[in-house]
């Protein structure tokens, strides 16, 4: 299996000609990252001279526990489709495409509705549904929108959303039905700073206010 100091080395000079890049384990991160974290995460294998290249872009809501890949894909260029550590050109084309096409891309997503575009278009890497299926983050985005008459038509559609968070904060669905624009945004940042702290970003962490915070954020409907 390919290591960390093996995925260093061939990112090295990606990482000293982007200043809004950083290199966390195996996942290369566009920095700083405030709620959608975007980047290249450089898996092994069981082969032991492959790089596995992923694309991941993905929120920090709800709060993680372990490190997951997000919405993506693998990242193949033919005729390469095995990333060979011991083939020179092979690696210099995966960087190449890594700079050049990946990232720019990566950049572009910026907000929660570029978030749910790429979402709306992918599945989520090892899971067979798509966003549609993803409820509960429905419902959370449209928390962070302020729109909270939508997050309980979804929250009353769905029994294992309740039971879930439920389970996370008793305290979540009676700010949401007191319309506690304080208390649900203090209950977002806490996740995406648990989240953060499990993917061990908090160096590269700009907390950054909701919709829901912002002037001119939806208002609530009596």
């Amino acid at each position: 299996m390919t290591t960390t100091v093996q995925v260093r080395q061939v990112l090295s000079p990606l990482l000293s000609r982007h200043s809004d890049l950083a290199l966390v384990g195996r996942f290369l991160i566009i920095k700083p990252v405030h709620h959608i974290v975007r980047g290249v995460f450089v898996d092994r294998c069981g082969n032991p001279n492959e790089f596995v290249p992923t694309k991941v872009v993905d929120i920090l809501l709800p709060n993680r526990t372990m490190f997951t890949l997000g919405w993506g894909g693998r990242l193949y260029k033919a005729p390469y489709r095995i990333w060979d550590a011991n083939n020179a050109d092979a690696v210099s084309i995966m960087c190449e495409m890594i700079e050049h096409e990946v990232l720019p891309e990566l950049r572009k997503i910026t907000s929660f509705d570029d978030f749910v575009a790429v979402a709306s278009e992918k599945r989520p890497l090892r899971e067979r549904v798509g966003y549609e299926a993803f409820k509960g983050m429905h419902m959370l985005l449209a928390i962070a929108h302020g729109d909270f008459d939508k997050a309980r038509e979804i929250w009353d559609s769905d029994p294992g959303i309740s039971r879930y968070m439920k389970s996370k904060n008793p305290s979540f669905y009676p700010a949401l039905l007191n319309n506690d624009r304080s208390a649900l945004a203090g209950f977002l940042h806490q996740w995406e700073a648990q989240t953060i702290e499990t993917y061990k970003l908090e160096k590269f962490w700009e907390p950054t206010l909701f919709p829901l915070e912002l002037e001119g954020a939806l208002p609530v409907r009596p």
